[in-house]
């Protein structure tokens, strides 16, 4: 099932993409210069 595959694969993306995200959060927030990190992310 190569659709059912694709569907896996894309979950997997979101995950680590949101595991990504919270990890660059929270580096972020502990750098004492975390404004302008932030704001370039929101800009993409």
């Amino acid at each position: 099932m190569p659709g059912n595959c694709h569907m896996i694969k894309l979950g997997h993306t979101l995950l680590l993409d949101i595991i990504l995200s919270q990890i660059i959060e929270t580096i972020y927030m502990q750098s004492p210069c975390n404004y302008v990190p932030i704001h370039l992310k929101r800009m993409k």
